[in-house]
């Protein structure tokens, strides 16, 4: 397309009249916004994408994006979710975890792509539940990879978590996916979804925290696998128990409703744990939780001590306390709640 700009120019020291010069110029339209776009792919013929669930998280290590991905089949014979996943440029995939079926939730660990694809196999030939996220390929708006799992059934349907850690620079996530329903934390829930949804991510806000060591990601040289028994040199998977009896002063809350509101974010307390733990070992103990339950059921005042020392895992640990809810009370609660974190064999 091109444009006809007229040019006004005035003979200088003079009086003469002005002469108009007819100039053609091509047309430059206005340079488009960058997207950072999150493709996720289909599972495969006979495998379909149920959910996608985002959530945009920010804590002293960053911003990231929590994915959930919901898969099934419905076929009896056992059947494998091949995904491409498609992140954006300086997005790094630093946490997978699995689920399929009764089984118990699998959260998988870095290894060297060639080892990782092996013990992929290996369990996946013993008809085992692994996972395996690898790389595949690099384009300039960001790298592919491949999520692989397995073996889905009709009557047992598969669940993977992501945590993908974005860029600082990044205003806006474009989610494209097809699906059943798209879940957008704080957002709106999507039917049916067709096309691209835009989920804006919060101006991140400073470190609170240095972080000493870079979490692994997939890249070329590294995959995420989770699977039975690795023969791999990884830290086996996490157990929590609660340490000495909890403790909790003016009964304005009840103590088996402060257990079922810990119970339900035991995921994410377990979380903490392991995405240090994970390139960092030898660190096991107790942490105690005390926290303080206001009128209105918020969380008022949170502190974390113990053995357990590693700002990284505190630091989590009290954001997630933070986020604990309970019912208005005709007081306020202090409960010192200790949780012991160890290493456990499969």
């Amino acid at each position: 397309m091109w444009a006809r700009t007229v040019l006004v120019v005035a003979a200088l020291g003079g009086t003469a009249a002005a002469e108009a010069l007819d100039v053609s110029l091509p047309y430059v339209p206005e340079p488009a916004p960058e997207t950072h776009r999150l493709g996720i792919g289909q599972p495969g013929d006979k495998v379909a994408l149920d959910r996608v669930g985002v959530a945009i998280r920010q804590d002293p290590l960053g911003t990231s994006a929590s994915v959930t991905l919901s898969v099934s089949t419905a076929e009896v014979v056992p059947h494998e979710a091949v995904i491409a996943l498609a992140v954006p440029r300086g997005a790094r995939v630093t946490d997978v975890a699995i689920t399929i079926g009764k089984t118990e939730r699998m959260v998988a660990h870095a290894s060297t792509a060639a080892t990782a694809s092996a013990e992929y196999q290996r369990w996946f030939d013993r008809g085992k539940d692994p996972v395996l996220v690898q790389w595949k390929d690099e384009r300039p708006e960001g790298d592919v990879l491949e999520i692989r799992a397995f073996p889905l059934t009709k009557t047992d349907r598969g669940r993977i978590e992501l945590t993908i850690e974005l860029p600082q620079d990044m205003a806006a996530l474009t989610v494209d996916a097809i699906a059943p329903t798209v879940e957008v934390a704080g957002d709106r829930t999507y039917r049916k979804v067709r096309r691209p949804i835009v989920v804006q991510v919060p101006v991140r806000r400073e470190l609170e925290l240095p972080l000493a060591v870079a979490r692994p990601s997939v890249s070329k040289e590294t995959s995420l696998y989770a699977g039975f028994a690795p023969s791999m040199a990884v830290p086996p998977r996490v157990v929590i128990n609660i340490g000495r009896r909890p403790s909790w002063v003016v009964p304005a809350v009840s103590s088996s409703e402060i257990r079922k509101e810990v119970k339900r974010h035991r995921a994410r307390l377990q979380h903490c744990y392991e995405r240090v733990v994970q390139y960092r070992g030898g660190i096991e103990g107790e942490a105690v939780l005390h926290f303080l339950v206001g009128r209105t059921g918020k969380i008022e005042a949170v502190n974390v001590d113990g053995t357990i020392t590693d700002e990284q895992i505190t630091s989590c640990l009290k954001e997630v306390v933070a986020s604990f809810e309970f019912r208005a009370g005709d007081g306020t609660v202090q409960v010192n709640y200790p949780l012991r974190f160890q290493l456990a064999s499969y």
